[in-house]
């Protein structure tokens, strides 16, 4: 597949960077999903390094006449207007059924938790849409082909600082939510707090309460609901808030370094960390706020 017209000055920049490049390695240009906010969403982790795999039904490719992509094949990644953004390399590719995708597969996927559970509901919804737009069923032993690749090129790599990993615990009671405060800090914050190397969202989740507010999260009611991404407070650089909300014994109490905990207005958004204003406003506010956030807090 030649490279589109439009794309030629990117790919050029590429090749130029690198040295050399036989175009035929190209393999397509693509935007990931089906709908702007999931394709710039997920185009967003790639560039942040999270996302460094990608799966298709194969049934879509045959339907396109398009072979599977192979070990060294590159692509551009679009955002979803087009808008070039990075190369890829493709560095293998399995097929197998959707049902037997493994969790380390899902982990390299990078999206919303990182869990199988999450990829399993995420990827479910999305080739049932696909599939109903082709006339087609999904099924849980449908092929898919599961690539995963590195990005080789990315102009403005250098410039970029990727975001400060926190787990967070949303609960809320009505148009309160549980907040925290560190004694010198002005703004309040959710609890929780930054992933160490190595360490899921989940088990940091766990930690990071058990060490602010001194309770116990049931490991079974933990469910992820989004990622944020906005301003981090009290230094340089972007956070990236990823939400669970979960089930607890015990009341919370102020530990650590914590010095206060409430609930408070989330509507209040003067006393809100900027992220957390940030996360307010896309899904607790109007007709965004998620009905399952705030359904009990006791195990």
């Amino acid at each position: 597949m030649p490279v589109p017209t439009h794309l030629t000055a990117f790919w050029n920049a590429f090749v130029k960077c690198i040295g050399s490049v036989d175009d035929t390695r190209f393999y397509e240009a693509f935007f990931f999903g089906d709908s702007p906010d999931l394709a710039n969403e997920l185009a967003a982790l790639v560039l942040r390094g999270v996302k460094r795999a990608t799966a298709g039904a194969v049934w879509s490719y045959e339907a396109e006449g398009k072979r599977l992509p192979v070990p060294g094949d590159l692509s551009i990644v679009t955002s979803w207007l087009g808008e070039p953004l990075c190369v890829i390399e493709t560095q293998a590719v399995d097929v197998l059924p959707f049902a037997e995708v493994s969790a380390e597969f899902a982990a390299a996927e990078g999206e919303g938790d990182g869990s199988l559970t999450f990829w399993q509901a995420a990827h479910r919804q999305y080739f049932t849409r696909e599939c109903a737009r082709a006339g087609r069923q999904f099924a849980e032993d449908m092929l898919v082909a599961c690539e995963r690749f590195t990005v080789v090129y990315r102009p403005s790599a250098d410039a970029a600082m990727p975001p400060i990993r926190c787990a967070c615990l949303v609960d809320t009671q009505g148009s309160k939510l549980l907040l925290v405060r560190v004694r010198q800090n002005e703004h309040w914050y959710l609890p929780g707090g930054k992933l160490e190397p190595d360490e899921s969202a989940q088990s940091a989740l766990q930690r990071e309460v058990a060490e602010e507010l001194g309770i116990a999260l049931a490991p079974e009611s933990i469910r992820y609901l989004y990622s944020v991404v906005g301003p981090a407070y009290g230094q340089t650089g972007d956070v990236e808030l990823i939400c669970f909300a979960a089930q607890w014994a015990g009341e919370p109490r102020a530990h650590g370094e914590i010095s206060e905990v409430q609930w408070l207005d989330y509507r209040d958004e003067d006393r809100l960390a900027p992220a957390v204003k940030l996360l307010c406003r896309q899904h607790l506010l109007g007709e965004c706020a998620p009905a399952h956030v705030g359904s009990g807090n006791q195990a």
